[in-house]
């Protein structure tokens, strides 16, 4: 299954060499990052205030609320910004509550970071507590669960935008008017609970502009502009905000969430039915609902991706007419299935073969229709159709 476009996009890769065009793009990406954090040499206060946040499950259960505070940070630190994160959720008898504090440069780069979470569960209570502090020319990350945890290290230069304070600054303050990629370095440290965790290290944070969309926000119509964030192969964010630049939403790509700004009030309540300010869940073109279904194959995306841009029951209907033993399943059966097959096999390709392929892709649309094609894998090509939640893929290439 999936043999002749495998091969059909080795052969792109080939044609034209990924890892100079990756490795090309990156570094324009990197100088993009490095010319926004140039021209951020003083507080902006217009980003200071408090905004409110809603965490949903499915889309509509409220499971908690995160207040977020940015002012000016304390002379005597050396910051210029103060954010502070007061975190509370509640998923069936295991309640969460958090307190968050970092202090920023002008580049929304760390200069330190604490935190207290607790869980509480039947069987009792857990508390952890993280710092990050920079100590002459090393960062220090120190952690407490129940007792001292190990204590990491490492030595670098490099500014530090890993922490959700960081980007959610720098995700409002970059152009997101201009469809365009940015890269931003990181320190992603080992998680103290788990055990052969890898050791820290220094890694790129790709912010990527994408095209504005026709939207919603809580009842209200709008046209918002999505940011994604991409920090590791498995954890994507994407952002939307409003055109004054506002964030309106956040869904993490790992995990059924939705997190939606609003009124103190609001982010208290569930909502009403299906709504994400960041507009149609699914893709906004047929092109880039092919490209979820071939990064899934390469595992740059985590399989859930496909329940943005899949038509399970037009899939349903189609395959069972050429093969007797979907037939005999139940729609519910086929797409569980679906989703346990693409999650058992190893990557198709490398991401960086899979970046030769998206400029060649094939596009034809009609309407509600469209067709999209790989070069040298025609004859099998992607159906889609347009929905309310974006484009959705009726057929895949098999």
């Amino acid at each position: 299954m999936r043999h002749h476009i495998v091969l059909a996009i080795l052969a792109l890769s080939l044609v034209a060499p990924a890892d100079a065009q990756e490795t090309s793009g990156r570094d324009e990406a990197f100088a993009r990052g490095k010319a926004v954090l140039a021209a951020l040499k003083e507080a902006d206060t217009t980003l200071f205030g408090t905004t409110f946040f809603g965490f949903y499950l499915h889309e509509t259960q409220n499971i908690g609320t995160m207040r977020f505070d940015v002012s000016a940070a304390p002379e005597e630190s050396g910051a210029v910004y103060r954010v502070a994160m007061d975190l509370k959720m509640a998923v069936g008898t295991q309640k969460v509550t958090g307190k968050f504090e970092a202090l920023l440069d002008a580049g929304f780069g760390l200069v330190s970071r604490s935190s207290v979470e607790i869980t509480e569960v039947p069987e009792g209570r857990i508390t952890k507590k993280e710092r990050n502090r920079r100590e002459g020319g090393e960062w220090v990350y120190e952690a407490e669960i129940e007792g001292p945890a190990p204590t990491y290290r490492i030595a670098t230069a490099e500014p530090d935008h890993w922490e959700m304070a960081s980007l959610m600054l720098l995700v409002r303050r970059i152009d997101s008017a201009t469809p365009q990629t940015f890269v931003f370095r990181g320190i992603h440290w080992p998680k103290p609970e788990e055990i052969d965790e890898p050791p820290p290290a220094v890694k790129d944070i790709v912010l990527t502009v994408e095209a504005p969309v026709k939207g919603s926000h809580r009842g209200g119509a709008l046209e918002a502009r999505r940011v994604r964030v991409e920090k590791t192969d498995d954890e994507t964010t994407v952002f939307t905000l409003d055109e004054k630049g506002h964030i309106l939403s956040a869904r993490p790509g790992n995990v059924p969430l939705l997190i939606v700004a609003g009124t103190e009030e609001e982010c208290a309540r569930d909502l009403p039915g299906a709504t994400d300010s960041a507009g149609p869940r699914g893709a906004t073109t047929p092109k880039d609902a092919a490209m979820v279904y071939l990064r899934v194959l390469a595992k740059d995306l985590p399989v859930s991706a496909l329940d943005d841009v899949f038509d399970y029951d037009a899939l349903y209907e189609g395959l069972k007419t050429e093969n007797e033993a979907i037939g005999n399943l139940t729609p519910e059966q086929f797409a569980e299935t679906l989703r346990t097959q693409f999650e058992s096999q190893e990557a198709a390709f490398t991401k960086e073969q899979l970046a030769a392929v998206e400029p060649a892709l094939g596009v034809e649309e009609t309407g509600e229709t469209a067709k999209v094609t790989i070069p040298g894998a025609e004859e099998s090509p992607f159906l889609l159709r347009r929905t309310p939640s974006g484009w959705k893929i009726t057929r895949f290439p098999h």
